[in-house]
Order: structure tokens, then C-alpha cells, then sequence
């Protein structure tokens, strides 16, 4: 199976209250493409932090990391940023909704932002509305919609731009169990149906049982993995 992350001895630290945090140690790892990944751990276990540098959010501060086959430090800081807009799609625990759009509205902005063409750009939106199953929520404001229908759009959001890998940030932590379940099933669906990769940080039992691969982490530290 093709990789598309490749880590070797990467660490990340900052500052806090000025006392240094080690948040990844010397961590070396392999995400394969099209598989649904999970990094597990508690709080304060790194996985966040390997996220962000995954996306691109955090600079890489020591060892190597490969997207793709090629190392990210070779990539130019335009290259980076064009990756970020149209091959990753971001799923956060708070939904980051804009709370004055509809679903339709809030999936569709980021694709206007990227000029997407507007006939292009409805298309994307109403598939990935209704492949979340929100075709009928199109018109609804966050406000409108339970938490479960709020994740639905923010992975109808990602998925609309249609990534190659789609970084997940404790999707399910302020869900009950039985929504929580749905919203796993889905990015599950993501993998079988779409290719896409998931990666998905959590301590959430149910994601563990249900990911192909699980990278266990402790104190930044990869602890296991099956």
C-alpha cells in the first residue's frame, strides 16, 4: 500500500507559560493512503500536535516528513498553501460553523473563496449535502440543527472540496454515543467510497475498533500500533 505520510525522528515543542512542552519525541510513523487511520491517546498525548504538522498548520520544527513521497521542507511555502486549500479537508470538534449561513452557504464558502465556478461549485455542495444526508437541511442555520447535523456539515464542508486526506480532530468528543457512532460511520464510508484518507485524532473506543490502522501515543511518544 502506497504511504502518504512518512515521518522520521519528528518533534515538535512550545512554549507555555514560559516552561518548554516536548509535545512529539523523536516519533517516527506511516499513514497509508485510503485507510482510516487513528491516533490515540489522551489529552496531552501529541496526537493534536501530529495533526497540525500533518496539515500543515505547525511549522516542522526537527526530523523529516514526506507527503506523497516528497519531503514537505522542499516544498515552497505557495506549494504548501495550495495543498492545504484543495487536497486537505479539516473536521474539528466545535464544527467552526458560520453561524449567519445555511449548511448550503457554510459548505459552499471555502469553494468560493477558491473561485471555484459557481455552476462547479452548487454541484460539489448539493452531492456532498446529500451524501452526508442534509439534502433537507440545505437551508438551515447552525442554530437550526442538533450537534450531530452540525458535524454532518462540517464533514459536507471537507468532503465538498473533494481532498485526498481528511484530518479529523476529536470529531466525536462533544457528541452522544449512538451520533457519535453515525458521524465514525461516516468517515468510514469516506474510505470505502471515496479513497480519501482519514486520519482522526481520538481517544473514543468506538473510533479505535473501527479504524484500519491505530497509532497509540503517549507523552508524544508512539506507544503502538496495530
Amino acid at each position: 500500500m502506497e504511504s502518504l505520510f512518512q515521518g522520521k525522528s519528528v518533534s515538535l515543542s512550545y512554549i507555555m507559560d514560559d516552561v518548554r512542552v516536548e509535545a512529539i519525541k523523536q516519533l517516527d510513523f506511516e499513514i497509508e493512503t485510503g485507510k482510516f487511520t487513528c491516533l490515540a491517546g489522551a489529552s496531552g498525548s501529541g496526537k493534536s500536535s501530529l495533526l497540525n504538522l500533518l496539515g500543515f498548520i505547525e511549522p516542522l520544527q526537527q526530523g523529516q516528513i514526506k507527503y506523497r513521497g516528497q519531503l514537505i521542507s522542499e516544498f515552497s511555502e505557495i506549494e504548501l498553501n495550495r495543498i492545504r486549500r484543495f487536497e486537505i479537508g479539516f473536521v474539528f470538534q466545535s464544527f467552526f460553523l458560520i453561524d449567519v449561513l445555511t449548511a448550503e452557504e457554510n459548505v459552499e464558502y471555502f469553494l468560493a473563496r477558491q473561485e471555484v465556478p459557481e455552476e462547479k461549485r452548487k454541484l460539489l455542495v448539493r452531492s456532498a449535502l446529500e451524501w452526508v444526508g442534509l439534502a433537507d437541511h440545505a437551508h438551515k442555520r447552525p442554530g437550526q440543527m442538533s450537534g450531530g447535523q452540525r458535524q454532518r456539515v462540517a464533514i459536507a464542508r471537507a468532503l465538498a472540496k473533494q481532498p485526498k486526506v481528511i484530518l479529523a480532530d476529536e470529531p466525536t468528543a462533544n457528541l452522544d454515543s449512538k451520533t457519535g457512532s453515525d458521524i465514525l460511520q461516516l468517515l468510514v464510508r469516506l474510505c470505502r467510497e471515496h479513497g480519501c484518507t482519514v486520519i482522526m485524532a481520538s481517544h473514543d473506543h468506538q473510533a479505535i475498533n473501527m479504524a484500519d490502522r491505530v497509532l497509540r501515543l503517549r507523552d508524544g511518544q508512539l506507544l503502538g500500533e496495530k
